[in-house]
């Protein structure tokens, strides 16, 4: 009787897995090298890949003394389409000027101006710090600022494709008062 019973057993566990078997369906194609290679090439398409949409001055720039003379230390953050901090290639223009006049017919004098390429990967280790996700330049400057001077911190960044990211900021003689 005992036989009998294992054979049963046996019998049935074999015909639950065989219809098991037969009641599975495979949905999809099977994955060949011709139809993986071609999902591939579709995706690499539609691939998203960062790129700069916009620079703002970062609100820790501010006039500095560095080996007894005065500096700016500018400090940049590039930003791609989804707002978040990145590095590039391209290059900078930095430019403090001074406004002159009363507010509705100011002036802007040039006091300075800076060309920074950031096209190694030398230039991105020497200006790029991995703390605060910005550039940081320090512009060295010929004379003291004075703190009745309303000067702006103008900053145009050029990218690769030669699309131009520009921005500026009011500083005042701790720093950045606002950006525009």
């Amino acid at each position: 009787m005992r036989n009998v019973y294992m054979y049963l057993r046996s019998a049935l566990v074999l015909v639950m897995v065989f219809g098991a078997m037969l009641g599975c369906q495979f949905k999809g194609d099977g994955v060949t090298p011709k139809n993986q290679a071609a999902t591939a090439t579709s995706e690499a398409q539609a691939l998203w890949q960062p790129k700069p949409q916009d620079v703002r001055i970062y609100p820790s720039s501010r006039f500095i003394l560095t080996e007894q003379r005065p500096a700016l230390e500018a400090r940049v953050e590039l930003k791609d389409e989804m707002g978040d901090s990145l590095k590039s290639a391209g290059s900078f223009h930095l430019e403090l000027l001074k406004e002159t006049g009363a507010r509705r017919q100011a002036m802007q004098e040039k006091l300075y101006s800076w060309d920074v390429p950031l096209n190694t990967i030398a230039d991105q280790q020497s200006y790029f710090d991995s703390v605060t996700r910005t550039y940081r330049f320090v512009l060295r400057l010929d004379r003291q600022i004075s703190p009745d001077d309303q000067l702006i911190l103008a900053i145009t960044f050029k990218r690769l494709d030669g699309a131009l990211l520009k921005t500026q900021a009011v500083l005042g003689p701790d720093g950045v008062r606002f950006g525009h």
